[in-house]
């Protein structure tokens, strides 16, 4: 139901109780009633009772036009004689007409509405203060987040670069304990002094580069982000744990994934796979490609059936490095940080694919293993292993 000004024409006061009655009774009766009306003491009524609420439409007393904006909760005030001064009533009849509106306000509802209209030019004020105030941090924040990656790079570059030496002086060290241990072996042939006091010079050596690998390590694993399993697709580019490369998914199976590292393709478990921090925030608002696995071999499955006794190793992705396509000293290098790997995971084995080729990578495996401090003892795969083109070696114990 609609009512346009309802008793407009007669006394405002008589007029505005039998509004309120009229209301009163369109309730009790169940009616939805719209009503217009400039009467003071029925927009006081409204805000008295929670089954009545006053709205207004507001206007712009600056601009003399309404904004056609609806205000639900606050009532309208009269304009008339801010609207008389507009159309050019005389000043001292606008200035009587206020004395006189002044003197005979019965109610303090003008106040009111004049209280409520200056809390909302002031919340309004408050609102575009903080939206200013909120994109300048956000411009701040931003500007910071600039700054913290740079700083980041700056370190990441500072790291790269002493990694870059410290794998320098690895290679040397590993290169001279090769040297040590074929002068041994040479001179444990002719004289045993010699070869004894080679050994106590190639101790620390070996400590040495144990600590060069540590902080190599520590300075990669420091930087890195575990990668989720979800993640996980063919083509992306992550972080090797166990080798400490950069490397690309080639293939994805259920318990494991296949990664090509350079000329090299090992099998790693989800867990050996990481990011950069910065890699990480990426794919973090980026919703990852679905991963089909490929389901593993049962005989990749059943490793935790592998007897402990030497000298039986059983193949399986955690345990096993293909070197097929590498050069000699770029796959001795590769064993290398593979036996570390191994140790440090406490793996009884390892399998050495070097397929057959020319011959070279087998009889340079061969050579190095029995070398090997790490190694126990090592022996050429059954045909079940794969042969001749596979070497097992059993780990000594720690």
């Amino acid at each position: 139901m609609l009512l346009d000004e309802p008793f407009a024409g007669t006394d405002p006061a008589q007029g505005g109780a039998l509004t309120m009655a009229l209301l009163e009774r369109l309730y009790i009766a169940g009616a939805t009633v719209v009503v217009t009306t400039h009467l003071d003491r029925v927009k006081a009524f409204a805000l008295e009772y929670p089954w009545l609420c006053n709205a207004s439409v507001e206007f712009d007393l600056n601009a003399m036009r309404p904004s056609y904006r609806l205000r639900i909760g606050t009532p309208g005030g009269s304009a008339a004689l801010a609207i008389a001064a507009r159309l050019g009533m005389p000043a001292e009849l606008l200035s009587r007409a206020e004395q006189l509106h002044r003197e005979e306000a019965k109610s303090g509802l003008e106040n009111a509405l004049g209280k409520l209209e200056n809390e909302r030019v002031a919340l309004e004020d408050e609102r575009k203060l903080l939206a200013t105030s909120r994109s300048q941090m956000q411009a701040r924040s931003e500007q910071l987040a600039g700054e913290i990656e740079k700083v980041k790079r700056r370190e990441l570059q500072v790291l790269s670069s002493d990694s870059v030496e410290l794998r320098r002086r690895l290679r040397e060290l590993r290169k001279r304990i090769r040297e040590f241990e074929a002068r041994i072996a040479e001179a444990k042939l002719e004289k045993a002094a010699e070869a004894k006091a080679l050994e106590r010079e190639l101790r620390p050596l070996e400590q040495e580069a144990r600590e060069t690998h540590a902080v190599i390590r520590q300075s990669h694993g420091s930087k890195l982000v575990p990668l989720p399993k979800e993640a996980v697709r063919q083509g992306l580019g992550v972080m090797s744990r166990r080798y400490e490369r950069e490397a690309t998914i080639v293939e994805v199976f259920a318990e494991h994934v296949l990664l090509q590292l350079g000329a090299l393709k090992v099998q790693v478990p989800y867990d050996d796979l990481a990011v950069s921090p910065n890699a990480a925030k990426e794919r973090s608002d980026a919703k990852p490609a679905k991963a089909t696995p490929r389901p593993s071999s049962s005989r990749q499955q059943s490793t935790a059936a592998a007897p402990p006794a030497p000298p039986i190793v059983i193949p399986h992705p955690e345990n096993t490095i293909d070197l097929r396509g590498m050069n000699r000293d770029e796959a001795i290098e590769r064993v290398e940080f593979f036996l570390d790997s191994a140790l440090r995971k406490e793996l009884s084995g390892i399998c050495v694919i070097h397929g057959h080729g020319t011959g070279v990578l087998k009889a340079a495996v061969r050579s190095f293993l029995p070398k090997s401090p790490y190694v126990s003892s090592c022996w050429p795969g059954s045909r079940e292993e794969g042969g001749d083109g596979v070497t097992l070696a059993r780990l000594r114990d720690r």
